[in-house]
C-alpha cells in the first residue's frame, strides 16, 4: 500500500488490486488531506472507488472501521516520499 501510494499512480484498477473498493477509497481521501497530494485527484479516485467516500458521514464510517490508523500512517508516507525525493 505504501508503495502504491509513493509512485503517485492514481489508475483505479491498481489501488483495487491492493484492496478493497471501501478501503483503498477511504485511503484516497484521507492522503487527499496531505500537502504532498494533488487534493482533487484523489478525491476524483475515491468517489470512483466507492462513491460516496468524500462524504464526512462516509468518511467518518472508514474512520472508525478501518484497520489503518492514520496518526501512524501518515508519517510512514511522508517519511517514503521524502527517502524517494
Amino acid at each position: 500500500m505504501l508503495a502504491l501510494v509513493v509512485t503517485g499512480d492514481l489508475e483505479p484498477r491498481r489501488w483495487l488490486e491492493v484492496g478493497p473498493p471501501f478501503f483503498m477509497a477511504g485511503l484516497a481521501v484521507m492522503l487527499a488531506s496531505l500537502d504532498e497530494f494533488d487534493r482533487r485527484s484523489l478525491l476524483t479516485l475515491g468517489e470512483r472507488l466507492h462513491a460516496g467516500i468524500s462524504q464526512v458521514g462516509v468518511f467518518s464510517l472508514w474512520l472508525a472501521g478501518s484497520p489503518l490508523r492514520p496518526s501512524r500512517f501518515i508519517p510512514l508516507v511522508t517519511a517514503a516520499l521524502k527517502h524517494a525525493a
